[in-house]
């Protein structure tokens, strides 16, 4: 087999193994909130515009929260690359505190060619407010409008666990194993807010949530799309 139809195999293989999953997540809504490195290289903001705008074209519903991250140096802002690709894109404001009102909108929006884009805490883009977390935010966003997901796009690449000498990604956990890593001081960082986003929404009814790696490129789709994935699953 020549390396041409090598590489045709692999694409062929892919798409029909993304094809159960667009089947079970039609109109299925999924909060995403990028943060880190995904946010701040063009590459992988690009991709991750890509990735939602995918999403919404294959039926399912994303939402997107954003916090008060410049857009990547000469790069356009995630909003924007989202535009580029097709995605009918609607900025909303959660306002000051918790995710408030803004709920009531998107899901007005979910039904309807549109990609809502909360902008966590902020007035408008480049008004933002310190105010709660957007992580936060977006834990309470996706129970209130009753997500099937909510999918955290983080640099640490996952709930991380100590084996030996080295740190591996817990592939899948629920709520107790997780709480019990929080117990033993082995969750910190940047993961602390997104573990409390991730028990409000489980505790909220949203079915999983996942922490996975931003700094690869597809991240989201990986996860939602693939046997694999790319980070940690956890469930209640």
């Amino acid at each position: 087999m020549s390396v041409l139809q090598e590489s045709h195999k692999r694409t062929v293989h892919t798409l029909i193994e993304a094809l159960p999953y667009i089947r079970k997540f039609a109109r299925a809504t999924m909060v995403v909130r990028p943060g880190g490195v995904a946010l701040a290289s063009p590459q992988l903001a690009a991709g991750l515009a890509q990735d939602v705008a995918l999403l919404k074209l294959v039926g399912m519903r994303p939402v997107v929260v954003l916090g008060d991250e410049p857009p990547p140096p000469d790069g356009p802002a995630v909003v924007d690359l989202i535009s580029a690709q097709g995605g009918t894109v609607m900025e909303l404001s959660s306002g000051i505190g918790p995710a408030g009102r803004v709920s009531l909108q998107v899901v007005e929006l979910l039904p309807h060619d549109v990609i809502p884009v909360v902008l966590a805490g902020a007035g408008g883009r480049g008004a933002a407010v310190p105010t709660a977390d957007p992580d936060v935010i977006a834990g309470e966003l996706a129970a209130a409008i009753g997500a099937e997901k909510l999918v955290f796009l983080s640099d640490a690449g996952g709930v991380l666990e100590q084996d030996g000498f080295e740190q591996d990604v817990v592939s899948e956990c629920d709520l107790a194993y997780l709480g019990a890593l929080q117990a033993a001081g082995k969750i910190d960082g940047e993961l602390l807010p997104k573990v409390s986003a991730v028990r409000r929404a489980l505790d909220g009814g949203v079915r999983s949530a996942h922490v996975i790696d931003g700094r690869v490129e597809h991240a989201v789709l990986l996860e939602v799309l693939t046997d694999a994935g790319c980070g940690t699953k956890i469930t209640k």
